[in-house]
């Protein structure tokens, strides 16, 4: 073996080399695409889920001081329940229903937490207590907060 066939093998899997990183970095840019579509798509998807949760959210907090203000004994139950803004769990449950499978928990605590405002409406008695209803809404909040990828 001469320099030149040296030379050639040497030229040959140099190209070998320089195809396989290049092929590589093309696997690479091709899949992390992939996964930046995929997160974005789950981003987008979740578009509903974090209006309703911001939209609940604020309903909660008004609910809460609407509590509050009972628990102090400022106020009646029965004159501070007709303050109680419009609620829209029951509109909202189809566009959160991702949430049941994501947080079951969650999902669980604001039926409950919704079933106790209604009656507190139609039976003026007491409202759940605005620490739990702060506490729910805050949890709400941070998927309301949810930011792209």
């Amino acid at each position: 073996m001469d320099l030149s066939d040296w030379l050639d093998l040497k030229s040959i899997v140099t190209g070998l080399a320089i195809a396989g990183i290049l092929a590589l970095a093309n696997w690479l840019r091709r899949r992390w695409g992939r996964k930046q579509r995929e997160h974005r798509a789950a981003w987008e998807r979740r578009i509903p889920l974090r209006v309703g949760a911001e939209i609940l959210a604020t309903e909660l907090r008004e609910c809460a001081e609407v509590a509050e203000v009972t628990q102090r004994g400022d106020a009646y139950v029965y004159e501070a329940v007709h303050k109680l803004p419009k609620l829209r769990w029951e509109e909202r449950q189809n566009d959160m229903s991702e949430l049941r499978n994501d947080d079951p928990a969650l999902w669980r605590d604001l039926d409950e937490t919704y079933s106790a405002i209604r009656k507190a409406k139609r039976n003026n008695v007491q409202l759940p207590p605005a620490s739990s209803l702060e506490s729910l809404a805050a949890r709400l909040q941070e998927i309301a907060d949810e930011r792209p990828p």
